[in-house]
């Protein structure tokens, strides 16, 4: 079914697939989030709000997204290239690198970030538990048939806009450097 006639937040709320059984890349939304590829592996509403299921296509040397905070918790797995994660619980900032194959586990209202350390572009899985943080990316990212080999620089995100949206769905932005 083809839904090009809705934006990305008019589908927040509708299932690619309803009910129980496999998503498949038909039904699968990508969007470009700021020169990050987000596609939608799994939503929110397929889960009845428990976790949604994104993969993250980073560019070389991109932060996705800066230094946050927020109340879901999040699992990553490396799926290709190396990404350098910074988690500040209790303390400064602890960075360390992950490969593929390697998971890691951000637990609930923990500050963290990630950046592609690799010299070309690079995926990663994202459980995100609850699902409706998707709704941030719905919100800020713009609906794209592009692939991995079609990844354009853009320019940086409008900061405030930024917080504005995460506000709405519990996201702070943070300045740590």
């Amino acid at each position: 079914m083809a839904r090009t006639e809705t934006s990305p937040e008019d589908r927040a709320d509708q299932p690619d697939q309803p009910g129980p059984g496999p998503s498949s890349s038909e039904a699968s939304l990508t969007l470009d989030f700021f020169g990050t590829l987000i596609t939608f592996q799994v939503r929110s509403v397929e889960t009845e709000g428990a976790y949604a299921i994104l993969e993250m296509v980073v560019p070389p040397g991109r932060t996705a997204p800066q230094m946050h905070v927020h109340a879901a918790a999040e699992t990553f797995q490396i799926l290709e290239g190396e990404f350098e994660f910074r988690v500040s619980h209790d303390g400064p900032a602890k960075v360390f690198h992950a490969f593929p194959g390697d998971m890691a586990h951000i637990p609930p209202n923990v500050p963290h970030g990630f950046r592609n350390v690799s010299k070309s572009a690079s995926s990663l899985q994202i459980v995100i538990s609850p699902g409706s943080m998707e709704g941030y990316f719905l919100e800020l990212g713009t609906l794209t048939t592009n692939t991995r080999t079609q990844i354009k620089s853009s320019k940086p995100p409008d900061k405030k806009r930024l917080a504005e949206i995460g506000q709405k769905y519990g996201i702070e932005i943070l300045d740590i450097d």
